[in-house]
């Protein structure tokens, strides 16, 4: 786990990490398959039409940390907007849509860009200077809902929330952790990034949510969420890595020496003692772990599992993983292909 209030302890990081938050929500927007479905929209058309009347829009933002902070108006404007994310915009569109800057579709997309990043950044305005995590944890874990009547128009279909402003707020969180190994502050670079992201086989969401569950069941090689211990905010990162296992196998005439010389010694000679005659010797036969192994009272097991069933068979997810299929068939043939060990 990575320390996450180290990242964001001045102002500088926290305006780099809305930046971020709002070049993705551009980016998921103008990526979208129903972006001209939405500008067909009347709610959207009727809110548009609002935006373009007054270009201020009432919302206070922070000149701190908003990039796109109009001092003049006192607010986050659309001009100011334009200013800032115009370029990254016009990227997208070429890109993604083959769309021109002398497109008429252009200033429309950039508008509703500019209202999008109105709501994105909204659960991220209710924070003190630049104490940002309380705000980000929140909105990371729960789903972004428009608060006042002029944000209403992200309820005309509820995937401008899950798939554009949702998926922003929750890849946020893996840009500013690859931000250190990318240079994402060049257009182009962070337009590659997240198309690499678009094709990555990760997952980044809470915890709690049931694409967290479902990828460890499908083996995802990695995963990404945030998590709060003891007032801090830890990024955790999960990924597949490779382990090696030993197998011992101990002597059946070994094991009942052992457990005999137990008995003997409890039983017969009504030892008290829990040393046991230096129950640590001979650590290169396991003594400490067979005298431990044997029936109580005379072992004393850390652990004894109860009857368990497997599920693999029947489960929807387990039984799809291939890796365990195969390691399934591997221990079969291998159970088959030896004779049965005699009791102990």
């Amino acid at each position: 786990m990575n320390p996450l209030d180290a990242q964001l302890q001045d102002y500088d990081s926290v305006s780099k990490f809305i930046k971020f938050l709002l070049m993705a929500s551009i980016y998921y927007m103008i990526k979208h398959k129903s972006l001209r479905v939405w500008l067909k929209d009347e709610k959207i058309i009727a809110a548009m039409h609002k935006y373009r009347e007054n270009f201020f829009s009432g919302a206070p933002g922070d000149p701190q940390t908003d990039k796109d902070y109009d001092s003049v108006a006192r607010g986050l404007t659309l001009v100011r907007f334009q200013a800032v994310y115009q370029e990254w915009i016009d990227l997208n569109l070429e890109k993604s849509m083959g769309i021109k800057a002398d497109d008429p579709l252009r200033d429309d997309i950039t508008l509703l860009c500019f209202m999008t990043s109105l709501v994105a950044r909204t659960p991220l305005s209710r924070r003190r200077g630049f104490d940002l995590l309380p705000c980000y944890y929140k909105a990371f874990k729960t789903k972004t809902t428009p608060t006042s009547n002029q944000q209403q128009w992200a309820n005309a279909d509820p995937a401008i929330i899950d798939d554009v402003v949702q998926r922003a707020m929750t890849i946020v969180l893996k840009l500013n952790m690859d931000q250190y190994i990318e240079d994402l502050d060049d257009n182009d670079e962070f337009y590659t990034c997240m198309e690499g992201y678009e094709t990555a086989n990760f997952v980044c969401c809470s915890e709690t949510d049931t694409a967290w569950r479902r990828a460890l069941l499908d083996g995802v090689p990695e995963l990404l969420s945030m998590r709060v211990n003891e007032g801090s905010y830890q990024v955790v990162t999960l990924a597949h890595r490779f382990m090696k296992f030993d197998d011992i196998k101990f002597n059946k005439e070994c094991v009942r020496g052992l457990w005999a010389g137990q008995v003997q010694e409890l039983v017969f000679f009504g030892s008290s003692d829990s040393e046991r005659a230096s129950i640590q010797r001979l650590p290169h036969i396991g003594r400490n772990l067979i005298n431990q192994s044997c029936d109580v009272p005379i072992g004393y097991p850390i652990y004894v599992s109860p009857l368990t069933v497997s599920t693999s068979s029947v489960d929807m997810y387990v039984g799809d993983i291939q890796p365990l299929n195969g390691l399934k068939k591997r221990l079969s043939s291998k159970r088959e292909a030896q004779p049965p060990l005699p009791p102990v």
